[in-house]
């Protein structure tokens, strides 16, 4: 039996407000672990969909020996949108293709033997009562949902298209746990510490730039990014779950803190307003996604030095 795999990775991580896949459950990303899992049932060739700081998950897909596909409208679509494009991004031939988010990546080696001995056009492991990931389509199963143009996403292509739903018990919480809250990332790290029978200390990073008071936060820098991106306040805001009027207070904020503006605000006409990064607004943001970026590269080195010893 041949398999695939596709990881969805574009979302914004909003409420997490980090980047779910690259974030350490164990001693290694929630993106690599998805990766062995897949490679323990098999798989032969893996794609990961990225959109929100693609280029940073590009850079680990070919460290970890996987392909890249994007989705430009990851501000604006979800998994399933990214799921058609992984479908579309596989170029080997293959039978049945894994599906999952990248944040759910804490599943029993037992779950994976189980899904991959299970027979059907859609397994999916259920514990509980309740339907987890990762899903395993038929190849016939994963092209007829890709084209599917109804609602609900590939829950509804897999009602409306008629496929049965094989689902395979197993005693294992963690096809359930994803990580959309720092209390979601907490308890799967407890539930890794629970298969490892025991835990490891880890480096928990986050950089905060400040003049007299505070100028840049990952949440502030992920708001900037998506101005930029949606070309408006209100969609950014609407993006990371925060009201208009606390986004424009967060802006005037940092504006006012810095002493000159991150955004240019165009008025409306025939081709409407929008908002956009000044080139020093975008010079900041990279220096900061830049400084962040070697500030966790360093650390994992400097991590090992001290507390190597203490593991």
């Amino acid at each position: 039996m041949r398999y695939a795999g596709i990881i969805t990775a574009a979302g914004l991580s909003s409420r997490m407000r980090d980047f779910k896949p690259l974030m350490t459950v164990g001693d290694r990303t929630m993106l690599a672990d998805i990766v062995s899992n897949y490679r323990f049932i098999g798989a032969e060739e893996i794609v990961a969909v990225g959109g929100y700081k693609g280029e940073l998950l590009k850079k680990n897909t070919e460290i970890l020996g996987i392909s890249f596909a994007e989705n430009p409208d990851y501000a604006e679509t979800g998994m399933f949108e990214s799921f058609c494009i992984g479908v579309k991004a596989l170029k080997k031939n293959y039978d049945y293709v894994l599906v999952s988010p990248c944040d759910v990546p804490v599943i029993s080696k037992d779950t994976l033997r189980k899904l991959s001995e299970a027979e059907g056009d859609v397994i999916r492991p259920v514990c509980n009562g309740r339907g987890g990931h990762p899903l395993i389509l038929s190849r016939k199963a994963a092209e007829k949902i890709a084209g599917y143009t109804g609602e609900n996403g590939i829950q509804g292509a897999v009602r409306n298209l008629g496929f049965e739903v094989n689902s395979v018990e197993v005693d294992d919480i963690g096809i359930l746990m994803d990580a959309d809250t720092p209390e979601d990332f907490k308890a799967l790290r407890k539930l890794r510490m629970e298969h490892n029978s025991g835990g490891s200390l880890w480096p928990d990073i986050s950089v905060t730039i400040a003049k007299a008071d505070t100028v840049l936060t990952p949440r502030t820098a992920q708001f900037l990014e998506m101005i930029d991106h949606t070309g408006s306040i209100q969609s950014a805001s609407a993006c990371l779950h925060m009201s208009y009027t606390t986004g424009w207070k967060l802006l005037n904020s940092v504006e006012a803190e810095l002493g000159y503006p991150l955004i240019e605000r165009k008025s409306g006409g025939e081709k409407g307003g929008g908002s956009s990064l000044t080139e020093r607004g975008k010079k900041l943001l990279k220096a900061y996604s830049d400084y962040l970026e070697d500030i966790r590269n360093y650390s994992v080195k400097s991590f090992e030095e001290h507390f190597g010893d203490l593991e």
